[in-house]
């Protein structure tokens, strides 16, 4: 049976010049453009009515979506969030892109659509593939503006960047898909999105590249619009680990405060591993073996889309699961007599702030809190230390001496006196607010929370997954902390100033 090709050569395709008036607009867009009623809202139809992707083995068009392309694409009719937890090589960013230029040309039509990547040259790579694929349709290759005209500016030609696409509702007022790097400063120039696609935004260089996600949805709060991300996991750390754990808490019913009110609690989470991809006839299995060989222990971080931890330096992993595996309530009331302390890492500039407060209860030192902040307040900081002072009733705080504004105020709170740089050094440890030198320190804070840990004198409550995540990640470069690769470094500061205060207390057995 002979079928009509999908992709015709361009001299076949019957392009005719861009009209040049409105009314040639209005009047060509009823003929030539397919009205909304004729795009079909079914991933699966819209797919076929587009053009079919190239086989990545076979060469030959696919005449299907896969299962997990056609489910992430149609949850987007339903939620406005979106995360995929990707393996690498199944094919999904490109049918996210298909998915954009549907909403190009339906519900964002005049509005604009961020296509957000790790780099600027990859976000160039991805518009140049969708380009391609309009331009390959058929039916919808005039979508695509190529050249200018009396209503269309110069400025609104498809170009390396940015494709502008017809908007039959206003041809004056097209629909723009703009490619961008990670990069904050870049996100904020755009006030129309109605749609966000980031695409491996968890492999990008920036340690913290929370600020670029943050960026991205604020840029839906005038229009309501949608997110999707998809990416490989690269690690249990980061805005998109965040995101995965706090949505994946929503949806099992978690109680933490807020999580349904909050945005990160809100995305509806796919996870796509490669033995999806190989059920798709994508990949094979003979591949998959090969890399389990080539990458060891990393395997499951590349295929499996698990934010599995490269294995750190500092502490067996055995023995952080043993304190992650102790049950105690860390709300619970503190038996009579029982006091807790505290360890504050300010960070500096941009990065996080690290709190840790613990209760040494039946020989282990129980976490009772931990966690840090990204871009935090200091007089937000300081009511929130002050809080958790009183409630979990600390007698002791411990704190980076690099931060001394933050020292003052705490210790003008707890009624001690602000010149401390006054008080001789060897006085420091009769204060309740103790300034510590990270510079002289640092190494034996690190021996001593490893001591700790080794000799399972730590508890730690679920709850805390980026304490915990941080002792699995914890990489040591001649006694020092490599903060590149140790995941939330700023908590684990806070947690080795914390167990400071059981130095004497505990005394290391041979």
């Amino acid at each position: 049976m002979n079928q009509k090709p999908r992709f015709l050569p361009s001299h076949l395709t019957g392009w005719i010049p861009p009209p040049t008036t409105i009314d040639q607009i209005q009047t060509q867009a009823t003929t030539r453009l397919p009205s909304e009623q004729e795009i079909p809202l079914d991933p699966q139809k819209f797919y076929e009515d587009f053009g079919l992707l190239k086989h990545p083995r076979t060469g030959l068009p696919s005449p299907k979506l896969t299962v997990y392309q056609y489910k992430f694409w149609k949850d987007g009719f339903y939620y406005p969030y979106r995360l995929a937890v990707k393996s690498q090589k199944v094919g999904l960013s490109t049918s996210v892109l298909m998915e954009d230029f549907q909403k190009a040309i339906t519900s964002c039509k005049g509005y604009e659509i961020l296509v957000i990547c790790q780099t600027i040259d990859k976000a160039r790579d991805h518009l140049t593939t969708l380009r391609h694929m309009i331009l390959a349709s058929h039916k919808y290759k005039h979508f695509l503006i190529t050249k200018r005209n009396e209503v269309v500016l110069p400025d609104e030609v498809t170009r390396v960047t940015t494709l502008f696409i017809h908007n039959p509702d206003n041809p004056e007022h097209p629909t723009k898909i703009i490619g961008l790097g990670g990069n904050e400063a870049s996100i904020w120039s755009w006030k129309e999105v109605r749609h966000i696609h980031m695409s491996d935004i968890a492999v990008i260089t920036k340690k913290d590249y929370s600020g670029v996600i943050n960026a991205a949805m604020t840029r839906l709060a005038n229009t309501e619009g949608s997110i999707a991300i998809e990416t490989p996991p690269y690690g249990p750390r980061g805005k998109v680990y965040e995101i995965y754990t706090q949505s994946k808490l929503a949806q099992a019913g978690g109680t933490a405060a807020n999580v349904n009110e909050n945005p990160e609690g809100q995305f509806k989470i796919m996870e796509i591993p490669a033995r999806e991809a190989v059920a798709a006839d994508l990949i094979t299995d003979r591949f998959l073996e090969g890399e389990k060989v080539r990458l060891g222990s990393q395997f499951a971080a590349y295929y499996e889309a698990e934010f599995s931890a490269a294995t750190g330096s500092v502490f067996h992993i055995e023995d952080v699961n043993a304190a992650s595996a102790i049950p105690y309530d860390p709300n619970e009331a503190l038996p009579y007599g029982g006091v807790s302390c505290i360890g504050i890492d300010p960070g500096f500039g941009s990065s996080p702030f690290g709190i840790c407060v613990s209760t040494f209860i039946d020989g282990k030192a129980r976490i009772r809190f931990a966690d840090e902040f990204p871009r935090p307040m200091h007089d937000e900081m300081a009511s929130m230390i002050w809080d958790l002072i009183q409630e979990h009733n600390c007698n002791k705080l411990y704190i980076d001496n690099a931060s001394p504004s933050m020292i003052r105020s705490l210790k003008i709170h707890w009624g001690e006196r602000a010149d401390y740089e006054n008080i001789p050094r060897e006085q420091y440890r009769f204060m309740k607010v103790e300034p510590v030198s990270f510079g002289k320190e640092h190494k034996n804070m690190l021996a001593h929370a490893k001591m700790m840990i080794d000799k399972h004198y730590v508890a730690i409550h679920q709850d805390f997954q980026k304490l915990i995540v941080s002792l699995k990640t914890a990489v040591e470069v001649n006694g020092s902390l490599d903060k590149e690769v140790t995941a939330y470094d700023n908590v684990f500061d806070a947690f080795r100033l914390c167990m400071l205060r059981y130095k004497e207390q505990i005394k290391e057995k041979p």
